[in-house]
C-alpha cells in the first residue's frame, strides 16, 4: 500500500493503492530502482497484449536497425511467468532517498486523515510535497521546513459540498510549504 494508510489498517478508504503499481516488465523494483535489461518481445507475447494483427506484421520496407527492428525471436511470456530480471515487488514501494513528507497525513489534534482530493464517493491523499531534511543544521537555525498550508478532513470538505466548490475551484486542494535555506 501507499501513503500513511499503509501503517493504519483502521483506514476505511476503499481507494487505497496496492503494489505492484507497475508491471514487472518495466524493470522498476519495489525500491524504485530501474533495472536495465534488454528484452525482446515475441509475436506471441504481443498478441497477449491484444494488439491488432497488423501491429505484429513487419513492413517489407522497414529499415534494419540491430536490436530495434531486427526480426530475431524474442522471449515468449505467458501469464504464469515472471520476467527473470525483475525482482518481485512486495506489498509496499519505497526508496532510499531519505525524503520526508511535509504533511503528516493526520490532522494534528484530531487524529483524522487529511485529504488532498475528494470525489463523489471518498477523499484521499494523492498529492505530496517531499523534501530532504538537513541532518546537521547550523546551530541556532531551524530545520528546513518552516511552515505549510493546512489541509482539511473529508468531513470538512463534505460540509462545503465536496470538491470543487465556491471556495476551492479544483478537485484537489493546494499544497504549499515554506523552507529555510542554509
Amino acid at each position: 500500500m501507499l501513503s500513511w494508510y499503509s501503517q493504519h489498517p483502521e483506514n476505511t478508504n476503499p481507494y487505497t493503492l496496492y503494489a505492484p503499481l507497475w508491471h514487472s516488465s518495466l524493470g522498476v523494483t519495489g525500491m524504485c530502482q530501474y533495472t536495465p535489461s534488454k528484452l525482446q518481445y515475441s509475436h506471441a507475447f504481443l498478441l497477449q497484449l491484444r494488439l491488432c494483427q497488423a501491429a505484429c506484421v513487419r513492413p517489407a520496407d522497414l529499415i534494419f536497425i540491430p536490436d530495434v527492428t531486427d526480426n530475431t525471436p524474442g522471449l515468449t511470456i505467458n501469464s504464469e511467468m515472471n520476467f527473470p530480471h525483475a525482482p518481485s515487488m512486495g506489498p509496499t514501494i519505497c526508496h532510499g532517498l531519505g525524503l520526508s513528507s511535509v504533511y503528516q497525513h493526520v490532522l494534528p489534534g484530531l487524529g483524522q486523515p487529511e485529504v488532498t482530493t475528494l470525489h463523489s464517493e471518498a477523499g484521499a491523499t494523492v498529492d505530496y510535497i517531499f523534501y530532504t531534511p538537513r541532518r546537521d543544521p547550523p546551530s541556532g537555525d531551524p530545520k528546513g521546513l518552516t511552515g505549510y498550508l493546512s489541509l482539511l478532513s473529508e468531513a470538512d470538505l463534505w460540509s462545503m459540498a465536496g470538491l470543487p466548490n465556491q471556495h476551492f475551484p479544483s478537485d484537489h486542494l493546494s499544497l504549499l510549504a515554506r523552507f529555510k535555506a542554509w
